[in-house]
């Protein structure tokens, strides 16, 4: 068994981004499914680059030249889905955004018309900085 340096390369990586992967579960940026999912992908990341030739029957199967072939169509095909389900979910994030910041001008409306006729001893400029309650993030 013979590691270039690209072998190397990909086990370094896939040490340290499963690591990274324990590091965002400390931090709670996601749970215990999310980094069990993660570790097993980095984890079987490197025993594909450690034992490549496991994989040699797939190449007349799918008919590639070379296992690296291979990978990368594997690989591109993994990026596409999960940029795909990125989408989904930035999409879901944008509705449920517009759908509070929708709310809160209407919150705000109501409120600006329940008070127009109290004094507040505020000048118009000041009464959209005093409060602070218009900012969304």
């Amino acid at each position: 068994m013979d590691i270039n340096g690209l072998q190397i390369a990909s086990i370094i990586f896939s040490v340290s981004m499963a690591y990274f992967a324990y590091y965002c579960y400390r931090k709670k940026y996601f749970g215990l499914v999310s980094l069990f999912v993660w570790t097993l992908i980095f984890i079987l990341l490197i025993f594909t680059t450690i034992f490549p030739e496991i994989f040699a029957p797939f190449k007349s199967i799918f008919k590639v030249a070379r296992l690296f072939d291979l990978f990368t169509v594997i690989g591109l095909f993994f990026l596409v889905v999960l940029t795909f389900i990125n989408f989904i979910h930035l999409q879901g994030l944008k509705k449920k955004l517009g759908h509070y910041v929708q709310q809160d001008a209407l919150h705000q409306h109501k409120n600006h018309h329940n008070t127009e006729g109290e004094d507040t001893g505020k000048t118009t400029s000041e009464e959209g900085t005093a409060s602070g309650d218009g900012d969304i993030l």
